[in-house]
């Protein structure tokens, strides 16, 4: 009966809230009198996340165009998905077959819901996940639309079948069962066709480079591997009443919710390794870079210290300041080591680290990694900074020579960590395929709009555009100074080209390295930032800027595609001066919105994640010198 409200879930006791990194869940069927919108609901206030995926289905379309039927509870799904947007969780809903209709708002953003027709998810550990409903895999829907609507129907049949049937087993005193699951498993042409969708996915998922599949569509959840390749479904919320989390520990896990007495973990991914105990870590990060330089790889070392501290760990830091040192030519900013190999594996003797983290290719880092390759330490690298490009800009050098000493460089570690999915396969084309992703992070408290101007722009004529970083040649800075724009320029940081630029340029203000908290009001200052960087693995400096509430305009290339394509907080384009001036016309509520997305807690889950896994997968290697 069309007005009948779904079975209720039996009351429950209270339970705590229980906290994991992301959810996803499919085939909801919203509109149709088979949805368990009540139990969604209940797994929803039990299960917080900060990434929410709805993997299709989510509306049944092809049933309310043939009879309506709408619930209170299915409105209520639909608010609280609503609620846990507006409070921070990242939203991403990708439209499927039966709710096709939304495919065409593809792109767009709606009550900080972003809807797309297939989305990414990075685990913990680095490894990226293709998230997609899967009908694209479903030659019948593809090719036989009619004859998936009369399957529909058909289906909609054995549905109310199974509902009934419950119905008499809840009189009986038994739990809920699904009919219909029982008799799709049985039957051998719907078993068949299970095991090809699965395996048509994985081979698309291998194909444009996943490590993995995110799916739902047939209603079965599942996590496992095939041909190597990680494959996960969701279930559904008429049948199975399951869902698929990624826990705080970056593990996958179905989640069973149909009797709601309590989720409980069905399968779960086979890490790598097993993962040690979670018992507090001794980290050593190797840098060649630290202060007085101001820099990504500087911030990202401080913020990623700073989160590990707080959850207890302990990290040490080896650093130029511990050495003697002289200028690098053409960069006097730079401080290279002399003869740091003793020293530093003194260091490490008198640590005793469980991990040992190489975050630079200068003399320092090299001496670690003499160290650690010598005694057979496990150890990870980073790429933070794109040398060959860098080098070229600066002294001609050819990259692919550059690229010979960064494979020999990055060789040995047991993961090569990287920013961007870009980054990963540019060193995936010069033989670099260990690598795993350790994204990068804003803090949110320290980096947000201010009321008060910044004393630093008084006097300077709107609209106001500013560039923070290094004031140097591969930066491609005097792209952005030698622009026609209205108002006024000002350049935050020092570096090898700043006397010469300020002499070319006497109408820029720079104005030197500043402070956190100042420039987090000068950020909040400006009408836009400028990011004319075409070499930059990341940017930090974007996501700094729109934390405080400025839009960006950059090039449309590595780096800005992989911090704001797609944004609506900032503005791309091939020509500099336009994207400038666009950006004047982007509502800063939405800089700040898109910021939010990015945190460094999640940033050092990742990064703690890579070291537990070389420490476990390592578990014979001692990390101190034999005798």
């Amino acid at each position: 009966m069309a007005s009948a409200g779904p079975r209720r879930a039996p009351p429950v006791a209270h339970k705590p809230v229980t906290r994991v990194r992301a959810i996803f869940i499919s085939d909801v069927h919203l509109g149709t009198p088979g949805c368990k919108a009540e139990h969604l609901l209940d797994f929803l206030r039990y299960h917080d996340s900060d990434f929410l995926y709805l993997v299709g289905d989510i509306l049944d379309g092809w049933a309310l165009r043939s009879r309506f039927f709408w619930h209170q509870t299915h409105n209520d799904v639909i608010q609280k998905v609503l609620r846990r947007a507006r409070k921070g969780t990242h939203v991403t809903y990708l439209p499927g077959n039966h709710d096709e209709v939304a495919r065409q708002f593809c792109g767009l953003n709606f009550g900080d819901v972003a809807i797309c027709d297939e989305a990414v998810h990075t685990l913990v550990d680095g490894r990226r996940l293709w998230v997609v409903h899967g009908d694209l895999a479903d030659g019948v829907i593809r090719h036989a639309k009619w004859l998936a609507h009369l399957g529909d129907t058909l289906y909609d049949w054995l549905l109310w079948t199974n509902r009934h049937f419950n119905a008499l087993r809840a009189r009986l005193g038994f739990g809920y069962w699904s009919l219909s699951q029982y008799l799709k498993h049985k039957v051998k042409n719907a078993v068949s066709f299970i095991s090809d969708f699965e395996h048509v996915l994985v081979r698309e998922g291998r194909r444009r480079g996943f490590d993995g599949v995110v799916c739902g569509h047939i209603h079965k959840a599942q996590i496992h591997t095939i041909d190597g390749l990680l494959y996960c479904n969701c279930g559904d919320w008429v049948e199975s009443l399951t869902a698929l989390v990624e826990t705080l520990e970056g593990e996958l896990h179905v989640m069973e919710d149909g009797s709601l007495t309590g989720a409980r973990g069905l399968d779960r991914l086979a890490a790598p390794a097993p993962l040690p105990s979670r018992r507090p870590m001794r980290i050593l990060t190797v840098t060649d870079a630290w202060h007085p330089q101001v820099n990504g790889v500087v911030r990202t070392i401080e913020a990623t210290h700073r989160e590990l501290q707080r959850a207890g760990h302990e990290c040490e830091v080896i650093t130029p300041l511990q050495f003697a040192t002289v200028p690098c030519p053409g960069y006097r900013e730079i401080r290279l080591s002399l003869l740091p190999y003793r020293k530093v594996a003194r260091r490490i003797e008198d640590c005793e680290p469980d991990a040992i983290h190489i975050a630079t290719e200068g003399p320092i880092g090299q001496a670690a990694r003499r160290y650690c390759v010598r005694y057979g330490v496990p150890f990870t690298t980073a790429y933070h900074t794109r040398f060959p490009q860098y080098l070229r800009a600066m002294f001609g050098i050819q990259e692919r020579w550059v690229y010979r000493f960064v494979r020999w460089f990055h060789a040995p570690a047991w993961r090569v960590l990287t920013p961007t999915a870009e980054v990963e396969r540019e060193l995936a084309a010069w033989g670099i395929r260990h690598v795993a992703r350790w994204t990068r992070g804003v803090d949110l408290d320290m980096f947000r709009p201010r009321r008060e101007p910044s004393p630093l722009v008084e006097g300077l004529a709107q609209p106001r555009f500013l560039y923070v970083g290094r004031v140097s040649v591969e930066k491609n800075i005097d792209a952005f100074l030698k622009l026609d724009l209205p108002g006024s320029k000002i350049v935050a940081g020092v570096g090898p080209a700043l006397d010469l630029l300020g002499r070319r340029f006497p109408d820029v203000r720079f104005v030197g390295v500043l402070e956190r908290e100042e420039l987090a009001q000068l950020y909040s200052s400006v009408d836009a930032f400028v990011f004319p960087s075409l070499t930059d693995t990341f940017g930090l400096v974007m996501l700094e800027a729109l934390a405080c509430g400025t839009p960006v305009a950059a090039f449309p290339v590595q780096g800005p595609m992989d911090v704001v394509g797609g944004s609506d907080a900032a503005a791309l384009d091939t020509e500099l001066r336009r994207a400038a001036l666009r950006a004047l016309r982007i509502d800063r509520s939405r800089c700040r919105l898109w910021a939010e997305r990015f945190s460094w807690r999640a940033a050092t889950e990742q990064f703690l994640a890579q070291q537990r896994w070389v420490r476990s997968d390592a578990a014979d290697t001692a990390l101190a010198r034999p005798a």
